[in-house]
């Protein structure tokens, strides 16, 4: 699976899993998604094709306003949502066809938020766009560096059966809670692996 940065200028300002005491109060395990640094009035993209599942304002609080987008599954992978949150205007309405790259947003500092930034996150979904793996400490986001290029490559990798497995264990069971003693091994062996995958997909993209 491959995800277009939602914005030209990459700067992160926070990742995946970083401050917990924060988020905890919102009943997450630690940040669920990525911080970009986006001025107010940056254009913010679509990261693939989808459908806009989801443009809510929240006033002050959690994501202010915000878009979700669902995308239908790639190769291997189930279908997925990605959010981007504490906007200015959203450019786009609920039920709309987007294309990746396509402009959908301003950025902006609204919600629960200290400075003007975009919110990146991911989650993955059945095929009727319910989240999966809620039990993860993070309502099922996961981290979505993985996938993230700058432009996408027309003939993706394949996944072999080993990296299918790996990518349904990762939806399927809490990967980032480590209660189970065996899993902690199993899950240095899964992201090494995505890791070198999406090491390809960047070579192909450039």
């Amino acid at each position: 699976m491959q995800l277009l940065y939602p914005l030209k200028n990459i700067f992160v300002t926070q990742r995946y899993g970083e401050r917990p005491e924060v988020y905890n109060s919102f009943g997450l395990s630690s940040h669920n998604g990525i911080d970009f640094r986006a001025a107010t009035g940056t254009e913010i993209f679509a990261a693939q094709d989808g459908f806009v599942k989801l443009v809510e304002d929240q006033g002050n609080k959690a994501y202010g306003l915000h878009i979700r987008l669902q995308h239908a599954g790639q190769g291997a992978m189930s279908s997925y949502e990605t959010e981007y949150s504490h906007l200015q205007k959203a450019v786009v309405s609920k039920g709309q066809q987007v294309k990746a790259g396509q402009l959908i947003a301003y950025s902006n500092n609204s919600g629960f938020s200290s400075a003007a930034h975009l919110h990146f996150g991911l989650r993955m979904t059945d095929q009727n766009g319910n989240p999966v793996a809620l039990a993860n400490g993070n309502k099922g986001w996961i981290d979505p560096q993985t996938f993230l290029v700058e432009k996408l490559s027309p003939n993706p990798l394949p996944l072999d059966p080993w990296q299918l497995n790996a990518v349904t264990w990762i939806q399927s069971t809490q990967i980032s809670s480590g209660e189970r003693p065996l899993d902690q091994i199993t899950r240095v062996e899964v992201f090494e692996l995505l890791r070198k995958y999406h090491e390809y997909l960047k070579s192909q993209s450039t």
